[in-house]
């Protein structure tokens, strides 16, 4: 059986040291998912090596990415230092590695690396790294070409060595577990509160409509969480709190309507696990055009989230709730286990 080595050099997490994002997640159902094909191995960061046996794991790497902790420019400048060495470590010592959460840093590792003949290297990108600036593109340029093959999650990205795949895929098994037919009529949100939703705007709009609100995430800022608490009218109710997986989804599995108040400028380049979770669980998602549209997605758009100061959800009509179930079924089946699987399968022994 040929063998692969999984990386997470990044390693996300809190203040608390607790891990945050969802790439924890993806790297677990990631290794399930090749565990027939492959005999995996991983390298993570410390946050991580929780979630693997050790008999799985090639390395733990010295250090963490947080942002609480490494809030001083010298100690940015030291974590990014480590996370090209990591890389470069990684590339020497791998033959087949699939770095599957990046950030730019890996780019640069990779220039300053020399690829081994017959290696194979691949990298998933949750974000765009391309930019206006010449010199960024350019690393990126040339690092891309030591590489088989990039997995991104932006739909609309076209560019040769370049496969799209989504956050998630659709695991009946999994999500059937949770599933919730009779849904709380209500309008949920969830995951990380952070700069990249618009939770003040969302505040303001269900303190005008009325409508039952609840926002259960753990903020990545005190004071945003300490201004939506003072401006939050009865109708809305705030629970400042990170659920492990299982409690997660059958919360999102319970609400009839899932917001999700993201910021253009956020995630104009950039998909959301979310959505996808939030359709696989049969939720009616409330959220911005571009992204529904983007990926495809049916639901009740918005241009601006003031628009949503007017709502009432009691007036979507029974015939628009089953096109829009009967559109995100599609996608399901699009984005199943098996179709997803094969996707990467062939990426991996081909490219």
């Amino acid at each position: 059986m040929n063998r692969i080595t999984l990386v997470d050099y990044i390693g996300y997490c809190d203040s608390k040291g607790e891990v945050t994002g969802h790439t924890a997640k993806t790297l677990k159902e990631t290794k399930e998912m090749l565990s027939d094909s492959y005999d995996v191995s991983m390298v993570v960061t410390p946050p991580y090596a929780q979630f693997f046996d050790d008999s799985c794991i090639a390395s733990v790497l010295p250090y963490e990415s947080s942002p609480q902790r490494q809030s001083s420019k010298f100690k940015k400048i030291g974590l990014y230092i480590k996370k090209i060495r990591a890389v470069r470590n990684i590339v020497n010592n791998e033959s087949t590695v699939w770095f599957v959460n990046t950030d730019f840093w890996l780019y640069v590792g990779l220039l300053f690396s020399k690829k081994k003949k017959r290696q194979k290297i691949f990298a998933t990108n949750y974000l765009d790294f391309y930019s206006k600036k010449n010199l960024k593109n350019f690393i990126y340029n040339c690092a891309v070409k030591k590489i088989n093959c990039v997995f991104h999650t932006n739909v609309e990205l076209k560019r040769d060595k370049h496969q799209y795949v989504p956050d998630y895929w659709f695991d009946k098994r999994k999500y059937d577990k949770y599933f919730v037919k009779e849904k709380q009529k209500d309008v949920y949100i969830c995951g990380e509160i952070n700069e990249g939703k618009d939770i003040i705007g969302a505040i303001e709009a269900f303190n005008a409509n009325g409508e039952a609100l609840i926002i259960c995430g753990k903020f990545a800022s005190q004071s945003t969480y300490k201004e939506v608490v003072t401006k939050a009218h009865k109708n809305i109710r705030i629970e400042n709190i990170r659920l492990d997986d299982d409690a997660y989804y059958r919360e999102l599995a319970k609400h009839r309507f899932v917001l999700l108040p993201y910021r253009e400028e956020s995630y104009s380049n950039r998909s959301s696990g979310v959505v996808l979770e939030s359709i696989f669980l049969g939720n009616i998602v409330i959220g911005p055009k571009f992204l529904l549209r983007q990926l495809g997605i049916a639901g009740i758009e918005y241009d601006s989230i003031d628009e949503l100061q007017q709502i009432d959800l009691a007036k979507v009509t029974a015939g628009k709730i089953d096109a829009i179930k009967k559109n995100n079924k599609k996608l399901c089946e699009k984005y199943g286990y098996e179709n997803v699987r094969a996707t990467y399968i062939n990426s991996l022994q081909h490219c």
